[in-house]
């Protein structure tokens, strides 16, 4: 039923926007929020038991000055011997 409500409000009416004095994009972008926190509202539970986030990746330690050098050289390497 909600749904209808705002269906019936279609965009696509120039005389609407006219009447408010709105471009139909400021609608469209309206119309598009209601729609994704409607959809959010529906979904928080669910998103909230179901999704963990992931831990950060452990930060490289180099030892030397010369040693990141290196490991960039080394992948790049392997990068052209992937793709030739």
């Amino acid at each position: 039923m909600e749904e209808r409500r705002w269906q019936r409000f279609s965009i696509k009416r120039p005389a609407f926007c006219a009447l408010l004095q709105q471009q139909p994009t400021f609608w469209m972008n309206l119309q598009t929020r209601y729609a994704l926190e409607v959809a959010e509202d529906e979904i928080a539970d669910k998103v909230e038991r179901d999704v963990r986030p992931l831990e950060a990746a452990p930060v490289r330690q180099f030892k030397t000055k010369d040693e990141p050098a290196k490991y960039l050289q080394a992948a790049a390497r392997r990068r052209a011997e992937f793709w030739s």
